[in-house]
């Protein structure tokens, strides 16, 4: 399975140094409006400088995320919902009727993470655990390519198995998925208890 290419944290400092310039933008916009000796030149206004890069950088980001359908929902939350600020509870629900939070970059991300999870999974199983800080940087550098839990979610090779960070009695948003490639259960003469398996993937 491929990495999701970018974290919930850098994606959601991108989104807002987006929404962040296109609102310096527009107050630049309306003050050469409002100033007599500008008009004339109001071609030349601030938006020209904006519209490039911003598009290249929400390309950017639907290619890191894999929403680069006809329809992107990074496109719609940013120019439809305006970053958000025009979405109201209920207005976006799935095609089983779930209601799609879009209100904030940050549950922008983990739906498309969730989607991106579910599409490259098939049929597998998808086994959500906390994972503590240390030990999930060492799984996001590919140090740490296991993890020993309690056998109580029926793991198989071909399952993925999402690590949620989990720090100071609360999820930080961080997470990472891995295809299972390995399990091993009962081998209480090798040292693993009895209750407990292996779970391992590949980098």
């Amino acid at each position: 399975m491929k990495k999701f290419l970018i974290s919930r944290e850098e994606f959601v400092k991108c989104i807002d140094r987006l929404r962040e310039a296109t609102d310096l933008v527009d107050k630049i916009n309306n003050i050469m409006r409002e100033s007599r000796d500008n008009i004339e030149n109001d071609f030349m206004n601030a938006t020209s400088l904006q519209i490039t890069h911003e598009q290249t950088v929400v390309n950017l980001l639907e290619k890191l995320t894999h929403d680069d359908e006809i329809y992107s929902d990074i496109s719609y939350f940013i120019y439809e919902l305006d970053y958000g600020r025009k979405y109201e509870p209920g207005m976006i629900k799935d095609n089983d009727g779930n209601e799609l939070d879009f209100s904030t970059a940050g549950s922008l991300y983990d739906y498309l993470f969730k989607k991106y999870v579910e599409l490259s999974t098939d049929d597998c199983k998808i086994v959500e655990k906390k994972i503590l800080p240390e030990y999930y940087e060492a799984v996001c550098d590919d140090k740490k390519l296991f993890e020993i839990r309690k056998d109580e979610d029926n793991v198989q090779v071909g399952d993925i198995l999402t690590l949620k960070e989990w720090g100071s009695d609360r999820y930080t948003g961080r997470q990472i998925s891995k295809k299972v490639t390995y399990v091993l259960r009962n081998v209480p003469n090798y040292g693993l208890k009895d209750g407990y398996c292996l779970i391992g993937w590949a980098e």
